[in-house]
């Protein structure tokens, strides 16, 4: 039932509310006290067409509430119109004009001389034929309803199948084809700057040995070893002279462990750089087939694995699609 009307700037009504008790209410009054603005109310609540004349003086724009109770429920409709639009709301959740008009159509039917019957309307006849079933018709209708559900979820998968199956099934067929051949490069993250690093090593295996042979030798027992070494000597004599000397004694001990230590680590690596032709070709063509990922996919390899699983997420909505189509018709 209705609870309460309320209207704000609506004509030549600044404010005004009605609040309604359970049973037949009747409203009476001179003309001009406003009734039929009252009235025009709930028709803006049903939905109808709002000019700019229904705004007052009062303000820029023109508000209508109404709270309906059903049992325990209660249901707010509210609309608000100013000069450029209207906005319609139910329980305060934004909402269009006709999602306005289908909630107040089985709470507000206007009877009147010069207004437009309920009976006039799909969803009023309805709404009156509904409300009459007995339970078996109930039980009916809930059987209708759950059917046309099921039939409006069918003909929204015809419209995404779009009617060209064919279509679907290139589109599954290339989305296969390209996660197969991106899962088949195994790809890996990280991979891509570790494998340019150690190609770039490879390609100049060469001159890296010839520059580590010469720092190698400027360092070892014929070169800054050996210098520093004697160099070490002396400041520890020197230092039995004065022993103001130990600090830098031990400073230059210490240095010179760590140029043993540093040559220690060149000649490591220095061991581990060598020409390897196989290795290097099999390096060179892993770095083509990544490109040709990238020409194909993305800028790298990250952006390859996205596609992957963009492509895997569309594959699996195809295949879901293409199976569901063989019961469709049926």
């Amino acid at each position: 039932m209705l609870d309460e009307l309320t209207a704000k700037n609506l004509g030549l009504i600044e404010h005004a509310e009605i609040q309604l008790d359970p049973g037949l209410t009747v409203i009476t009054g001179e003309t001009g006290a406003g009734k039929t603005l009252m009235l025009g109310a709930l028709r803006l609540l049903r939905g109808d067409k709002a000019g700019k004349s229904v705004i007052g003086p009062a303000a820029e724009r023109t508000e209508v509430a109404a709270r309906f109770t059903e049992g325990d429920a209660e249901t707010v409709l509210r609309r608000s119109v100013d000069g450029s639009r209207s906005r319609a709301y139910i329980d305060d959740t934004a909402s269009t004009n006709s999602g306005l008009a289908a909630v107040a159509a089985g709470r507000i039917a206007i009877v009147g001389q010069h207004d437009q019957l309920a009976l006039t309307t799909s969803a009023g006849i309805r709404s009156l034929v509904d409300a009459a079933l007995d339970p078996d018709g109930q039980a009916a209708l809930g059987r209708y309803r759950a059917a046309w559900a099921n039939l409006k979820d069918v003909l929204a998968e015809i419209e995404e199948i779009g009617g060209d199956v064919r279509g679907l099934e290139r589109e599954h067929d290339t989305l296969t084809y390209q996660i197969e051949e991106i899962d088949g490069a195994e790809l890996d993250a990280t991979e891509e700057d570790e494998l340019a690093a150690r190609l770039q090593r490879l390609r100049n295996a060469d001159a890296l040995g010839v520059e580590l042979d010469e720092a190698l030798v400027a360092l070892g027992e014929d070169g800054a070893d050996a210098l520093i070494g004697r160099a070490l000597d002396a400041l520890g004599r020197a230092a039995t002279l004065d022993p103001s000397l130990d600090d830098l004694a031990a400073a230059l001990d210490r240095a010179t462990a760590q140029l043993r230590e540093t040559t220690g680590s060149l000649a490591v690596y220095a061991s581990e750089v060598e020409l390897d032709p196989e290795q290097l070709e099999r390096m060179e063509m892993r770095t083509a087939e990544i490109s040709a990922l990238k020409r194909k996919y993305g800028d790298s390899v990250s952006d390859i694995l996205t596609f992957r699983k963009d492509a895997g997420e569309r594959e699996a909505a195809i295949s879901a699609l293409l199976t569901a189509a063989e019961d469709i018709e049926q």
